[in-house]
């Protein structure tokens, strides 16, 4: 087994210390293979009900990397919920969504802001629910729980939906990869 560290004194040598009994190899960076990443950001006026969803693709796997969701005008409550099929009717914007690497291909994934609530879809069920103050930020980092919500086709979506009409402002990072 290798560890990858920086090569901070250039050498490129094996050492033994009293601080490193074992011998490490020192390579410049571990090799890295990340799929392509994209975030969409959103600061809209939102519904009770669903007020951000993004929607999956044939042919692509999606899977959440993290949702940021920050000062709401009003406290509420959000769930973060996992559906089997896509909400219907309602008003809604498409969100710009941007490749993190410009060497990343452009996107058809959809992110849905909703101004008019629409008709939800079959949950699969709730993967968080928080109350969020209008002072209160939650960042979510998915890495960290073990498995990466994931949307696998064009019918599956994740919602963040809130409790309360409030303005609403945040974030999310996904990557894709053909399945």
């Amino acid at each position: 087994m290798e560890m990858y560290l920086r090569n901070i004194d250039e050498t490129g040598s094996t050492s033994v210390t009293d601080l490193h009994p074992f011998p490490v190899k020192v390579t410049e960076q571990a090799p890295v293979n990340l799929p392509a990443t994209y975030m969409a950001s959103f600061n809209h006026a939102g519904v009770s009900g669903d007020t951000v969803e993004i929607v999956g693709r044939d042919g692509i796997v999606i899977k959440i990397l993290e949702i940021g969701f920050t000062k709401p005008s009003a406290q509420v409550t959000l769930l973060l919920i996992k559906r089997r099929t896509a909400d219907s009717g309602g008003t809604s914007t498409n969100l710009a969504v941007v490749p993190l690497d410009s060497d990343d291909p452009l996107t058809n994934t959809v992110i849905k802001a909703y101004t008019v609530a629409p008709t939800t879809g079959t949950a699969v069920g709730t993967v968080l629910r928080m109350t969020i103050a209008g002072s209160d930020s939650l960042f979510f980092d998915f890495p960290s729980t073990g498995k990466l919500p994931t949307l696998r086709a064009a019918n599956e979506t994740l919602a963040l939906n809130i409790d309360a009409s409030a303005t609403v402002v945040g974030w999310i990072i996904w990557t894709e990869e053909a399945k």
